[in-house]
This record gives C-alpha cells, structure tokens and sequence, in this order.
C-alpha cells in the first residue's frame, strides 16, 4: 500500500472514530457516577472487599475508571456494552436497594463465580 493511501485512510478513519464516540448504543453508562462504598451495608471481609474493589468494580459500579483507549469509538462502544450489561447483573453500588432475598442469589452467585475463575488459573 502507498504512503498515500495510508495517510489518506488514517485521515479519514480518525475523525470518524471521533465522531462517533459521541454515540452511545447502551445509553451513556459513562455519565453514572457514584462515591458510595461498595456492598454497603454487606459484612464482607476486607481482603474480599479489595477483590471486589480491584477486579469487579469497574464493570460491576458505579465507579467505573475509564482507561483511555475507551474513548475512541468503536473500542467505546464494547466497553460500553460490558459496563452496561455488568451492571444489569450486578451493581454493587446499589448494595442497600437489594431485598434479602436478592442479596443472598447474589453473594451465591460471587461465590460461584469466585470458584470457576480460581478452576481456570
């Protein structure tokens, strides 16, 4: 391929991707913030909570860090969708509006999840 052809398809391509990292499929997942601790109100011990801090929270709060590849569509665009369907599973920065029951599938199915992932490494 010529240099040409190359810098006229970076040209293009880029601006593009800019354009449409202003679109957001699944709702802005992005503009949801929440400060609120993790699990609030949960009697989790520490070293699990930092699990769940450092591995899960990204998809599964509010407190999601974006990394800056994110921004450029259509990269956005994926990890917008995990966001999104990580917290319709689960979002630990709702802990408290969970009824009992909820809470208890829930904590199951961390530990369910905990167990395969420890099978795989």
């Amino acid at each position: 391929m010529r240099k040409a052809h190359i810098v006229l398809a970076v040209g293009a391509l880029l601006p593009a991707s800019v354009a449409c990292s202003f679109i957001h499929p699944w709702g802005n997942v992005r503009a949801v913030k929440s400060d609120a601790p993790l699990m609030q109100g949960a009697n989790v011990p520490a070293d699990v909570q930092a699990v769940l801090e450092n591995k899960c929270a990204d998809c599964h709060s509010d407190n999601t860090k974006w990394p800056a590849y994110s921004r450029l569509a259509p990269g956005s665009w994926l990890m917008e969708r995990d966001v999104h369907e990580g917290r319709e599973h689960l979002n630990m920065s709702q802990w408290e509006s969970f009824d009992q029951d909820t809470k208890i599938d829930l904590l199951g199915n961390l530990a369910i999840a905990h167990l395969f992932h420890l099978k795989q490494q």
